[in-house]
């Protein structure tokens, strides 16, 4: 198999295992992409970056908040509520914030209009979906190192249990255990949970 959007790269967690040979290859690769998943579900919100399209409803109309956001490749919005989004705003016409978040590489998590845009948003139950969001979703378009750390450190926790008399290959008790191990591991989750998001 091939890793999707994985924590480390299989050559990382080879070279921390000490492995030289190719034998091992498809285990490694199936040990990072299940860290990985279980990362984000550890933390609550997804680290890697994907370009998508979402939608949003407001109940104010000087701001939004949406999920993690990297950047923005097109805002739009309906105030007619027949899902045309006839209105396509400026960058000039919106602020992402927090206005550092990026200086500090952590996400956006809210829109608002600009002090001189030419635009509001439309609110109401009455007109959901009324917000087009095409952009980078996710908390990084990089993973950050402390990620790579913990993955690395419990992925090869979490291969090495192979040799245990109760390993664990596949399946269902794989995840279950990769997520004991970041949650129980204090390293690991040292590593993670600064990066926790708490609903």
């Amino acid at each position: 198999m091939s890793i999707s959007n994985g924590y480390a790269t299989a050559a990382e967690l080879k070279t921390r295992l000490g492995i030289t040979d190719t034998s091992s290859d498809t285990v490694i690769d199936a040990v990072i992409e299940a860290t990985s998943r279980a990362i984000d579900a550890a933390v609550g919100r997804r680290i890697y970056a994907a370009s998508e399209t979402r939608y949003y409803t407001t109940h104010d109309d000087s701001y939004v908040w949406v999920s993690d956001l990297i950047s923005v490749t097109s805002l739009k919005t309906d105030h007619d509520a027949d899902r045309v989004y006839e209105y396509t705003w400026a960058t000039t016409d919106y602020d992402l914030l927090p206005a550092n978040a990026a200086v500090i590489g952590w996400p956006y998590n809210q829109i608002a209009i600009a002090p001189n845009g030419l635009h509001v948003f439309p609110v109401g139950s009455s007109n959901p979906k009324a917000i087009q969001l095409v952009g980078s979703f996710g908390f990084a378009s990089a993973t950050p190192d402390a990620v790579n750390e913990a993955c690395l450190i419990a992925g090869a926790q979490m291969f090495l249990r192979k040799d245990s008399p109760y390993g664990v290959t596949g399946g269902s008790g794989f995840v279950q255990t990769i997520k004991q191990v970041l949650r129980g591991d204090p390293h690991v989750w040292a590593l993670l949970s600064q990066y926790q998001q708490y609903l």
